[in-house]
């Protein structure tokens, strides 16, 4: 959902409207233009199509925040706005410390912006470490959350059977934060709808998404 459909419904909500106004002017328009915001709630699997008339060019996915304070909740919407402005999700495939190094780089500019309060809060709660070394197919989208558990059932359930997968069924593992998604980039690569996975998936669903 654009960000001027964005109804004061909830924390999310607000916490977007808060920081879309505290932007630098010249950086409001990026945003109003470029992001569609999806908000996972309790479900463990949401399907989302890319080929929508009304689709952007950023997908910004906001998941589980019950942990967060307000502020804190700010700080996380101000790192992400900064991730689009520094054009991470861009950046190709990043791990390790070349990830963590463009992670506090993001928190930089966002505190640059006026969100150093809220950044400093996140962090509290949040502290930013290497995520851990896995291997994902290509099944499942780059810039997925790292788990070992779920690379592991990805690979379980493709060592099983001889799945041919078409390119518009594609797995997005988000976990419990909030994730970033090129949709411009994956529709260029033919790919038109993802599905949507957090850490409430069982492995049955998974196998259920992959087969079908």
């Amino acid at each position: 959902m654009r960000i001027k459909d964005l109804k004061l419904y909830g924390r999310r909500e607000a916490a977007i409207h808060r920081c879309f106004d505290k932007l630098p002017i010249e950086l409001r328009k990026e945003v109003e233009e470029n992001i569609d915001f999806l908000f996972l709630n309790s479900t463990s699997h949401t399907e989302y199509s890319l080929d929508k008339p009304d689709a952007l060019n950023i997908l910004i996915v906001i998941n589980d925040v019950d942990d967060l304070s307000n502020s804190a909740l700010r700080g996380l919407i101000a790192h992400l706005f900064a991730l689009v402005h520094i054009k991470y999700h861009k950046s190709g495939i990043l791990n390790g410390e070349e990830w963590l190094k463009i992670d506090l780089y993001s928190d930089d500019v966002a505190k640059d912006w006026g969100f150093k309060e809220e950044v400093e809060e996140i962090r509290k709660i949040r502290p930013q470490k290497i995520p851990e070394e896995v291997t994902y197919p290509n099944l499942v989208i780059n810039h997925s959350a790292s788990r070992k558990k779920f690379d592991a059932d990805i690979q379980s359930i493709l060592s099983k059977q001889n799945i041919l997968t078409r390119n518009d069924k594609r797995i997005w593992y988000v976990d419990r934060f909030s994730m970033i998604c090129d949709i411009q980039n994956l529709s260029k690569l033919g790919i038109n709808h993802l599905h949507i996975l957090t850490d409430k998936y069982t492995y049955n669903e998974l196998r259920k998404i992959i087969n079908n």
